[in-house]
């Protein structure tokens, strides 16, 4: 468990823990010491190694599963994926510690909270988008179908997943 022992978790850092713990995983596997394939600890003994709550763990793994560079496999537990983004081995993987480190390819820096919005792009920063971008008609006559179909059961809550019919489609 020593490729582990790089990853510095500090409780005086802005970031959650789990974020932290997530970025070490994610920069061992970039930078090779992680390998396709190679069983990553059960929640319980990371826990116990980085001396934090389970669920910090869990929360980490989660991340790292969502961006496939883990896979569970029921009863065994949690290995590197297999398939990751081809990354130069002359280059380390790191990551930005600023927005003004990103390349000029990426999204706008951000310059005294503001965000400089071009014209062919849409502004997510108010939480208010423009009236015009919605499709109304459409949504009116899909919100119809569901309340006809579903009367008052389409209020309730779905499973934790999430809408079944939308899960096997």
């Amino acid at each position: 468990m020593e490729v582990f022992d790089g990853i510095q978790l500090s409780r005086s850092d802005r970031q959650h823990l789990y974020i932290q713990l997530y970025r070490g995983i994610k920069e061992l596997i970039y930078n090779g010491r992680l390998k396709g394939g190679e069983r990553i600890p059960p929640v319980r003994k990371m826990a116990e190694l980085m001396g934090i709550n389970n669920v910090t763990v869990i929360k980490a793994y989660e991340i790292l599963e969502k961006e496939n560079l883990i896979y569970k496999r029921r009863g065994s537990g949690s290995y590197v994926s297999l398939a990751l983004p081809d990354i130069p081995k002359d280059k380390k993987f790191t990551f930005p510690a600023h927005p003004a480190n990103r390349s000029p390819q990426g999204p706008p820096p951000i310059k005294h909270g503001l965000v400089r919005v071009e014209e062919d792009m849409i502004n997510f920063a108010s939480g208010t988008p423009s009236p015009e971008l919605f499709p109304v008609a459409a949504f009116k006559e899909a919100l119809n179908q569901v309340l006809d179909r579903d009367q008052g059961y389409a209020f309730g809550y779905q499973e934790g997943q999430g809408y079944y019919p939308l899960r096997e489609a």
